[in-house]
């Protein structure tokens, strides 16, 4: 495991707290990428963002400049809590928690929607567009982000990001992060396709030994004869059979 016992085990508790908010699942995922966050600043910060009399949510953050970063998921500081609250930018679905979260606290109903392509918010009948922060003329619900789903979809981003910057450690920490909750859940099929992932990341960075782990946890909790595990044993095969690195 690349990610600290601690942080696996705080993402393992969200996972079965169906109390949990979203904003604890966006500080797990701010302090997989900054380990000395202080979370009280943050919700210091997040407290103080209040509309103005009659002014809606998402026109207070509008007001205030915010937008998505640069580089959007590519730049993983845009993933972070912390940055956005210090700097305006970030990207989707981080706007959207702290919208969520500014509406709540003016007594408005809001949720995260799981929408496909980037995240968006319901705030009272509205449905908004966090990369904007402008209502958009939908009627059809996406259906309400758990706070699982949050988490997850946040370590998908770092993962990506991590990827495309060529750095495969930030990558396998945020795929620990999601087994934590997947194993804490019991979703089989997804710890299988996330044992797989961190498979081959392993494998990229020739590390033969946590690649094959990584195969044969995947083989344990894919379905036999599926797809997956088919693919999984072959490449676990490819693996063994490679040979190691001249050292001269």
């Amino acid at each position: 495991m690349i990610a600290g016992d601690l942080l696996l085990a705080r993402f393992a508790r969200l996972a079965a707290d169906n109390a949990a908010d979203e904003v604890q699942a966006a500080l797990l995922v701010n302090r997989l990428l900054s380990p000395s966050l202080d979370e009280t600043v943050v919700r210091r910060a997040l407290h103080a963002l209040i509309p103005a009399s009659g002014e809606s949510p998402w026109s207070l953050l509008a007001r205030l400049g915010w937008k998505v970063g640069d580089r959007a998921i590519l730049d993983l500081d845009n993933s972070r809590l912390d940055y956005l609250l210090a700097n305006g930018r970030g990207i989707p679905i981080t706007l959207a928690l702290v919208l969520v979260d500014v509406a709540r606290r003016a007594g408005v109903q809001a949720w995260g929607l799981n929408a496909p392509g980037h995240f968006l918010a319901r705030v009272d009948r509205a449905v908004i567009d966090p990369a904007v922060m402008q209502p958009l003329p939908l009627v059809v619900d996406y259906g309400r982000a758990t706070t699982v789903d949050i988490g997850m979809r946040m370590l998908n981003n770092v993962k990506h990001g991590a990827l495309s910057q060529a750095a495969p450690h930030m990558a396998l920490a945020a795929l620990d992060c999601q087994l934590a909750m997947a194993e804490t859940l019991g979703e089989g099929g997804l710890c299988a396709t996330l044992h797989m992932e961190a498979a081959e990341c392993w494998a990229s960075l020739q590390a033969k030994e946590e690649a094959k782990e990584a195969f044969e946890r995947c083989l344990s909790f894919a379905e036999p004869g599926s797809r997956l595990a088919q693919v999984a044993t072959l490449r676990l095969k490819a693996v063994a059979n490679r040979q190691g690195p001249t050292l001269h």
